[in-house]
């Protein structure tokens, strides 16, 4: 049962005569006359009364007008949840995001794009630099965030397939808690929080950081971890000097509760790059891109 047998046959009911309905109908009464013949054919059963003025239904037939009711609803809602769902479906994006650009970066990333892109609607998902990449590949994101330095090896980044933006800039800075630092002075080996080369930030300090300190200060290493967050909090709470993008640290610095010491020890050039596949045809990404590629690595 079509949804538009429907309407025509509780037209009918509603009106009260076939020449109304037609007319409720927006056509002809011999063009819907032919409607309802051409509907009693496929159904394979007489629906109108043709033998009283004005025509109506039969009353086997009118005692189903709750029925139709119904269905003329349900229909109408189902249609409204589907378009819905496409409407949805279309407005989804991906984000798989290197960790430490998930909790300062991407929000305001997100932000950025859903000014531009009513309905916008994002999954945002934490990952370290080789599960964003995969993600990617995968297909289980649109778009990766990563960071980038100047002379990383990376050969996905370049190959034919993918597509890349540099959307913002950031470094890699030595922060330490409060004015604690004015202490380091003393010390005859400089406290250190790593990270492991099994991470990014690991790879970079020991390429980009360590030599440069190294030819300069001795180091003592007090903590190694992988996680950005808590480089943060050890630093704050004077466990040693950890390195951290600046954007993460950035509120902490203007509060005092952290020392920038870039002006002293070395620190390193950083880019935020944005990756999506060249084939992926998501009317959402199509969105967010243009977008991305209208901020040109100058940030937001």
């Amino acid at each position: 049962m079509k949804l538009n047998w429907i309407e025509d046959l509780l037209a009918i009911v509603e009106t009260g005569s076939l020449s109304k309905a037609a007319e409720r109908r927006n056509l002809t009464q011999p063009a819907f006359s032919r409607r309802i013949r051409a509907i009693e054919h496929v159904l394979g059963v007489e629906l109108i009364d043709r033998s009283k003025k004005p025509t109506q239904l039969l009353p086997g037939v009118l005692a189903h007008r709750e029925q139709f009711a119904q269905l003329d609803s349900d229909l109408q809602q189902l249609i409204a949840d589907l378009r819905y769902g496409s409407l949805v479906e279309q407005n989804q994006l991906a984000i798989a995001s290197q960790h430490s650009l998930t909790t300062v970066f991407a929000p305001r990333l997100i932000h950025h794009l859903q000014q531009g892109a009513n309905g916008l609607s994002v999954e945002l998902v934490s990952e370290n630099l080789d599960e964003c990449i995969g993600s990617l590949l995968a297909r289980r994101a649109d778009l990766a965030l990563i960071y980038r330095h100047h002379d990383d090896q990376d050969m996905v980044i370049e190959a034919d397939f993918v597509e890349s933006h540099i959307v913002s800039s950031d470094r890699l800075i030595p922060v330490y808690g409060g004015e604690n630092w004015q202490h380091l002075a003393s010390i005859e080996r400089l406290p250190i929080i790593s990270y492991p080369n099994t991470v990014y930030f690991g790879r970079i300090f020991s390429r980009a950081i360590l030599p440069q300190l190294r030819a300069t200060y001795s180091t003592d290493l007090r903590v190694q971890t992988s996680l950005t967050l808590a480089a943060l909090e050890l630093a704050e709470n004077g466990s040693g000097i950890a390195w951290i993008p600046e954007s993460v640290g950035k509120a902490r610095i203007q509060s005092g509760a952290i020392t920038d010491l870039s002006d002293r020890l070395p620190s390193c050039a950083l880019n935020v790059v944005a990756l999506k596949l060249i084939d992926n045809s998501r009317v959402a990404l199509a969105t967010a891109w243009q977008a991305l590629a209208r901020l040109q690595g100058g940030g937001f």
